[in-house]
């Protein structure tokens, strides 16, 4: 049997500079791409085929990884290109040797012994990454890079330039993101194919544009917002963030100065606002000086139990007088009869940790959202300590927080877009309902009596 990969593929005009970039041999062959092109470009088609182009040259794990496990799923997994060929049927059915549905995984036949399993793709989503700890890919694709969790790459990184894998980076613009600050990081960096092409920049092998002008204008007639054209076709980094809840607040911070260094206030106790979720636990430990709300720190981590989050108060070392916890904390673990609520009182009790647990009721997200949004002029943000400045940090991810756009209605969706920025910024959200509804409980001179515990373990 003989099967030439790329199977049924050729790279287009723009596309080969970072194909060769990938073909070299030996320890000249790229590792490190970063690549964005605009919309409908085939970028996915072109990693689905480097993909393909390299499990027989180095048995593996392959990982594509997209923002979210949902839409990997009908992204590339069930997706289809625009002539209606099915993603996976650039894979040739002679070398698949087992296939997964559950988990999105295909297992090829090994290059020297047919009879032997060789390379696996797998699709994996940013959202989930933590619980593959422990697998080793030595490719990876990540697919719309400037949507995803930046902390997928972080974990990732130190497993390629282990292994001497390989990384393909591929996306479409979203503002100054944390795929802007990467491509700004490496752009000279020898070891890195770095390429960023709008529409204006790519044709067809007749010369002709990939995508023409009449069909961007069909786009806006269908109501797509002229900010997302110029970041998704004409790859425009300065174009707002549509759609971006505190886009406006977060630009006023940053000019007034308010994203800086800041000290601890020794005579302010520390507070810290939650959000817990399987996919992602975030800790803002906050202080109300004056007027002044001072976000000093943030800690935010996937796969963890209550104990370690807890571990991470105690190390901190900061004088609590609160703790404000979600709503949706008093919800039952299956696996150990008990409540998160439950676990994070005996969790605080047992390393002697001060402070009231608050748990804040439900409410409206949107009600929430805009409360934030009256609070932000008393925000000041420290960039230095924990994750506060890094790429899925808080700074990053208020910045991030936006609606869901529907690419098919062409409208945005009245709810948040669930991704990486998502517990963070719940996180907020707590933090500055809490401080409203207490400063309105002092203006009526009622005390606090819904409480749900205190702890004064000094």
């Amino acid at each position: 049997m003989k099967v030439v990969l790329p199977y049924k593929w050729y790279p287009r005009q723009y596309q080969l500079p970072c194909w060769n970039y990938f073909q070299k041999g030996g320890s000249k062959r790229g590792k490190r791409a970063l690549v964005v092109w605009p919309r409908r470009h085939g970028k996915d088609l072109f990693a689905i085929n480097l993909v393909a182009d390299s499990i027989f040259e180095r048995v593996g794990t392959y990982w594509h990884v997209f923002p979210e496990y949902k839409q990997g799923r009908a992204a590339m997994w069930d997706g289809m290109t625009y002539d209606g060929r099915r993603f996976l049927d650039y894979f040739p059915k002679e070398i698949i040797k087992r296939r997964y549905e559950n988990d999105m995984r295909l297992h090829f036949m090994h290059p020297e012994n047919p009879n032997e399993e060789g390379s696996v793709y797998r699709i994996v989503g940013s959202d989930n990454f933590d619980g593959l700890v422990g697998t080793n890919p030595v490719g990876v694709i990540l697919s719309e890079y400037a949507l995803q969790d930046p902390a997928a790459y972080e974990y990732l990184r130190p497993i390629l330039r282990e292994n001497q894998g390989w990384a393909l980076i591929i996306s479409t613009v979203r503002g100054r993101n944390h795929l802007y600050k990467l491509k700004e990081a490496v752009k000279n960096d020898p070891n890195w194919f770095v390429e960023v092409l709008s529409c204006r920049d790519t044709k067809r092998e007749d010369g002709s544009p990939v995508i023409t002008e009449a069909e961007i204008q069909k786009d806006r007639d269908e109501g797509m917002p002229e900010e997302i054209v110029k970041q998704e076709y004409y790859s425009d980094w300065d174009a707002p963030l549509v759609g971006a809840y505190y886009s406006e607040q977060m630009a006023k911070a940053l000019a007034e100065g308010r994203i800086k260094p800041l000290p601890i206030e020794p005579k302010c106790p520390v507070d810290t606002a939650w959000d817990i979720g399987r996919d992602g636990t975030a800790i803002i430990f906050f202080q109300e000086v004056g007027l002044e709300i001072r976000i000093v720190d943030f800690y935010v981590r996937a796969g963890e139990s209550m104990p370690h989050f807890v571990t991470v108060l105690k190390e901190r070392g900061y004088g609590y007088s609160r703790h404000c916890l979600p709503w949706d904390i008093d919800i039952t673990d299956w696996q150990s009869g008990k409540t998160r609520l439950e676990t994070l009182r005996e969790s605080l009790k047992n390393f002697r940790i001060p402070g009231r647990v608050i748990v804040t009721p439900q409410h409206d997200i949107a009600d929430g959202i805009e409360q934030c949004r009256n609070l932000f002029n008393r925000v000041v943000f420290d960039n230095t300590r924990g994750q506060m400045a890094s790429p899925n940090g808080l700074i990053e991810a208020l910045r991030s927080y936006r609606k869901k756009w529907d690419d098919r209605l062409k409208v945005f969706s009245t709810t948040p877009l669930h991704d990486w920025a998502s517990h963070p910024a719940d996180a907020f959200r707590y933090l500055c309902w809490n401080i409203q509804r207490r400063s309105s409980l002092q203006r009526k001179e009622t005390p606090l009596t819904k409480a749900v515990d205190q702890y004064n373990y000094v």
